[in-house]
């Protein structure tokens, strides 16, 4: 499935990551093929200039683990294996998971930046294309500049502010590198929009992980702050790169996803409700969409 920009999903073959399954719509197709993975006017997926299909693998922990052990280069072994295997690309965590895993960031850019770079030429070397997702976990940014989750949704806040330097950063760095197919926001934010029950589903407390002693109602997520942080990465990422496809990391819409941004109900959604709600979630200038489906997953949609 895939879309023009602000017109309806339509039926088309996009990319699977091991239970990732991306909807891709967007940038213009140019003269001269543009990096990574772009898409023509007729919202045609492309690789170096021609329609592509492809299944990459969600290789979560490939570049985070360097940042708990700096001569970890076990995803060497990972990359190389992934290459003898044939499979293009992967999904990654460019960045730490809890506010401590951002510590060598803030502390010592230099030294950050360099492990990064020594993970995407490696990507080069064996061929294999990156998809990085900046922001994985949606509390730790709001963590780490002290405010509560719900800042996503206010472009003026210093989470906002946060996202914007480090995916400039990001970006601009590896703007010419082959290895990049595509960026991410990060991993699965719309899941935690408009719960009738948000106050048992609060992000973790784990001090000595970088978290807050406590959460409250501020931390609570809806549908506007997750479309304000998908419109506000997405506009960060286009001032660098003007381009390369930009997904949102979400997953497959809760089963009553519109009826508990309408009326905080888990009243089941019809097929046209669900669709509206992965157009809603998915806001321009995203041109990628992202659905992820679990193999134990057995709960039946639309009656069935």
């Amino acid at each position: 499935m895939a879309r023009r920009r602000g017109d309806a999903f339509r039926p088309f073959g996009g990319l699977l990551v091991a239970g990732l399954a991306c909807l891709v719509s967007g940038a213009a197709f140019q003269a001269h093929a543009a990096p990574g993975l772009t898409v023509d006017a007729e919202g045609r997926l492309l690789k170096d200039g021609t329609p592509y299909r492809g299944i990459g693998i969600n290789y979560f922990s490939a570049f985070s683990r360097t940042l708990e052990d700096a001569g970890d280069e076990s995803y060497r072994e990972g990359l190389a294996e992934l290459a003898g295997r044939g499979i293009p690309f992967i999904r990654f965590m460019a960045c730490g998971f809890w506010p401590k895993g951002w510590k060598l960031y803030r502390e010592d850019k230099d030294a950050y930046f360099r492990i990064m770079d020594q993970f995407v030429q490696a990507a080069e070397e064996y061929g294999i294309g990156l998809i990085p997702s900046l922001f994985w976990y949606n509390a730790t940014v709001p963590d780490l500049v002290g405010e509560p989750r719900g800042a996503w949704g206010d472009p003026d806040s210093k989470t906002i502010a946060f996202m914007r330097q480090y995916t400039s950063e990001v970006v601009a760095r590896y703007l010419d590198s082959p290895a990049i197919w595509a960026w991410e926001l990060g991993n699965e934010y719309s899941l935690s929009a408009d719960l009738p029950n948000a106050a048992e589903h609060r992000p973790w407390i784990c001090p000595h992980w970088g978290t807050p002693e406590t959460r409250s109602a501020a931390d609570d997520m809806t549908h506007a702050m997750v479309v304000t942080a998908c419109v506000e990465f997405a506009k960060a990422v286009r001032q660098c790169d003007k381009t390369r496809a930009i997904t949102t990391g979400h997953s497959m819409p809760r089963p009553a996803a519109h009826h508990m941004h309408t009326e905080l109900s888990w009243t089941r959604d019809t097929p046209e409700q669900f669709a509206a709600n992965l157009r809603a979630v998915t806001p321009d200038p995203m041109d990628m969409a992202s659905v992820h489906l679990y193999p134990h997953a057995r709960e039946g949609r639309f009656g069935r």
